[in-house]
């Protein structure tokens, strides 16, 4: 009986090495993704203890949360007429989430950028101007600053959680999801750098 316990525990132990060691792979810069998330993938189905299976599990949710296809955060805001506007009232058409503020001057740039994009593609795409100012004079400074033509304008203080749960960690910053609801393309390095093309993809 105690051989017995032992041999669990030990094998208990390796397979939450296996499943940490899979995840810091994952992290590191150059790894193979679809090996490690495959093998993590069976790590999690295979594993015999339950605590192992949970932990593959919770890595592979963290690894793949923000990749092309997978759900976005179902976000619930409100915009200056308190009409409210969420992942689910976005569905059926494509959208795209400018996240900027009017105390970041390369918001104020590339939101003039984006206004060119949104006379082209506005009318099969949903753009929507995330505000993340605390005050209404710096949205305001942000809105005629740019002379934005965006027409959906909402700001983010109606459901703070979006920032932290689509891990925005600067702006000026454009997420694309699909009609379906899933992300498209999420924290871009360069938020202008291949938009058009990228714009052009999801209306197809």
């Amino acid at each position: 009986m105690k051989n017995d316990d032992a041999l669990k525990s030990r094998t208990r132990l390796r397979e939450v090495v296996v499943a940490v060691n899979l995840d810091q792979e994952l992290n590191r810069k150059g790894a193979n993704r679809s090996n490690l998330l495959k093998m993590l993938n069976d790590l999690a189905k295979q594993a015999t203890d339950i605590q192992a299976k949970q932990l593959a599990q919770n890595f592979i949710k963290t690894s793949t949360q923000f990749e092309k296809g997978s759900p976005a955060y179902h976000f619930k805001l409100k915009d200056g007429a308190g009409d409210k506007i969420s992942l689910e009232s976005l569905k059926g058409k494509p959208a795209a989430l400018i996240f900027a503020a009017g105390w970041s001057r390369e918001s104020l740039n590339q939101l003039k950028l984006v206004n060119d994009l949104y006379v082209k593609f506005g009318k099969d795409i949903n753009f929507v101007l995330v505000d993340l100012d605390d005050n209404e004079d710096d949205m305001e400074y942000l809105i005629t600053g740019t002379q934005t033509q965006i027409p959906t304008k909402v700001s983010y203080s109606a459901d703070k959680y979006m920032i932290e749960a689509m891990n925005i960690l600067y702006v000026p910053q454009i997420v694309l999801i699909d009609r379906a609801g899933n992300y498209f393309r999420h924290n871009a390095k360069d938020p202008m750098h291949g938009l058009e093309a990228e714009l052009t993809e999801l209306i197809r």
